[in-house]
Order: structure tokens, then C-alpha cells, then sequence
């Protein structure tokens, strides 16, 4: 066993206030218990062999904060943490460990709402599964033997548009503050 590519996820968009427990149960178990147990069966192998590449797709939801999406996206941050401190541990066996972050992602839903999520996307389209596929053979192969504890943004963009915004909408608040003070204290 050379390479572990932990792909699997489930998610619940709704309000954290409808999120029941056992929907949140469901989504841990799947999203971070599920490659818990897979890295716990192709370790020792890995360790004995002195070599390895695990691969953990989580989602740019356990990045950045979305709405209606608390259960996914703690699982999917749970992911990431997990794979930063797992590559940590297993460094000293040549052994990588990096996660793949999907942004909109073309899968089972229909053409129109893929078609809103594009026009927001700098490179004007939603992904498609062989996109986050050939990050998962780039970081599987030799070209990435140095890197590990690295989470591969896969999302034409939107990543970076989102924190440009985020980061524009606090410096704009910081002036509105400074102003506020210089005109109180006149």
C-alpha cells in the first residue's frame, strides 16, 4: 500500500438550529472518523515500508466559513487539522500527508445551480471531479515528495476572492472607526 486517498464526505445545508444530533453524529463519522480508520489499517504497512502518501479530501468549507454549513464544514476543518498533525507525526518515516480542499465541484445537482456558483468563481466555472482528481495524482506521485502537511486549494479561485472581500470589508471598517474617533474627538 503506497498511497491512501481518503475521499468520502456527507453534508447537511440548513441552519445549525435544524442541525439534530444525529445528522451531526453522521457527518463526523463519515468526514473524520472515516479516515481515522483507514489511516489506522494502511499504517503499519507504510511505517514497515518506510514510504507513503495519504491524501485527505476535505472541503473548502473547513477553511473559510459558509453559511448554513456549521456540521460539514467542523468536520472538514477536523480533517484538515488532522492531516497537518498525522504528516507531523509520520515525517520521520517518509511518509506524506496532505489534503485536497474542493470548492464548487460539479456532482448530482442540476445545471442552473452550478451556473450561480460559476459567475462568483474568478476562472468563471465550477470544478470538475478530474480537476480535484489531478491534485490527487500530483501529490500521490514523486513531484510531491516534499510536500506534506499542505492542504491543496482546489477551487478556480473563489478561496481568494472571498478572503479579498473579507479582508476589503474590515479595512473599510477600520477607516469608518478611525473617522468615527477623529470626528468624536474634535
Amino acid at each position: 500500500m503506497d498511497v491512501l486517498v481518503n475521499n468520502a464526505g456527507i453534508g447537511f445545508i440548513g441552519p445549525f438550529e435544524k442541525t439534530i444530533e444525529g445528522i451531526w453524529d453522521e457527518i463526523i463519522d463519515v468526514d473524520s472518523k472515516g479516515p481515522y480508520y483507514f489511516c489506522k489499517l494502511v499504517l503499519p504497512h507504510m511505517i514497515k515500508q518506510k514510504y507513503g502518501k495519504i491524501i485527505n479530501i476535505a472541503s473548502i468549507g473547513g477553511i473559510s466559513a459558509h453559511e448554513a454549513n456549521v456540521a460539514h464544514g467542523t468536520a472538514k476543518a477536523g480533517l484538515i487539522g488532522f492531516t497537518k498533525n498525522l504528516a507531523i507525526e509520520l515525517g520521520k518515516y517518509n511518509i506524506n500527508v496532505n489534503a485536497i480542499a474542493p470548492g464548487s465541484i460539479r456532482s448530482h445537482f442540476p445545471d442552473e445551480t452550478y451556473n450561480k456558483f460559476a459567475e462568483k468563481i474568478p476562472l468563471k466555472r465550477v470544478g470538475e471531479p478530474i480537476d480535484v482528481a489531478k491534485a490527487a495524482v500530483f501529490l500521490a506521485f514523486s513531484d510531491s515528495d516534499f510536500i506534506t502537511a499542505e492542504t491543496l486549494v482546489v477551487d478556480g479561485g473563489h478561496s481568494a476572492i472571498v478572503a479579498f472581500r473579507h479582508n476589503a470589508t474590515i479595512f473599510h471598517r477600520g477607516l469608518m472607526l478611525d473617522d468615527e474617533i477623529t470626528l468624536a474627538s474634535e
